[in-house]
């Protein structure tokens, strides 16, 4: 077997994402946002955003402020909103 292939197989089991390990990842800082995330909240019925992070503004042309209330589609447009919402 190759080594290298089996220390990426290793290496992806240990990293391997999910619900059961999640909760024994350590919150950092919390009530903070990862510096290349955003925090966006839209209702699901109709998608208005009612909740921004400040930071939010980084993924479309209106600030962040101006977001609340405005519809998801709106705010991120189509392409964007399309991979949320699917």
């Amino acid at each position: 077997m190759n080594p290298n292939a089996e220390v990426a197989r290793l290496d992806a089991e240990l990293h391997e994402v999910g619900l059961s390990n999640c909760s024994t990842e350590p919150i950092r800082t919390p009530g903070s946002i990862q510096p290349h995330g955003v925090f966006l909240v839209a209702r699901q019925s109709d998608l208005p955003v009612v909740y921004v992070s400040a930071n939010a503004e980084r993924l479309s042309r209106i600030a962040a402020e101006n977001m609340l209330g405005r519809s998801l589609l709106d705010c991120l447009g189509a392409e964007i909103c399309a991979e949320i919402v699917h």
